[in-house]
């Protein structure tokens, strides 16, 4: 599998997106609607934006091309998906890209789909919550603080 080329990693980048539903719902004749689970990969469809320099530009071309068989091929990439930086495998559905130049700089847009979008660990969002309490805790502390200080103190000096 191919990866994203070195030079186009420090590009802007824009993503929008929405997860594929992995469940399918079936209305009954009667009663509640049944729901489950059709497959257990998670898929993403991201539509995602770069921004390049010519020769960027040039380069992605040649990427498309020759190195990913004209969009047919997975490829690896680095996004952001609020944790920093991860490698994923992307294709490019319908292997194809819209672009638009402006003023020196070429505007591409796609849709890439992702299988197994990265998503934070169970411990991670255990360490998470664990230090917004920690976060929250003091933060009512402060305000405590804040409320002595206006109310008490402040009326106090004058």
């Amino acid at each position: 599998m191919e990866t994203w080329p070195e030079e186009l990693r420090d590009v802007s980048v824009e993503l929008s997106g929405e997860p594929i539903p992995s469940v399918l719902r079936t209305p009954m004749g009667s009663g509640a609607v049944r729901q489950r689970r059709i497959f257990t990969v998670n898929m993403e469809v991201q539509q995602v934006r770069w921004t390049f320099k010519p020769f960027q530009y040039a380069l992605f071309r040649y990427f498309w091309k020759e190195l990913i068989n004209q969009g047919a091929d997975a490829f690896l990439v680095d996004l952001d998906f609020g944790g920093g930086l991860e490698q994923v495998a992307a294709k490019l559905v319908n292997g194809k890209y819209q672009y638009r130049y402006n003023e020196g700089y070429w505007f591409i847009t796609a849709q890439l789909e992702l299988d197994e979008p990265p998503y934070m660990s169970t411990e991670d969002y255990e360490n998470f919550t664990d230090t917004l309490d920690q976060d929250l805790e003091l933060l009512e502390m402060a305000a405590n603080d804040l409320h002595n200080d206006v109310h008490e103190v402040m009326p106090d000096l004058f």
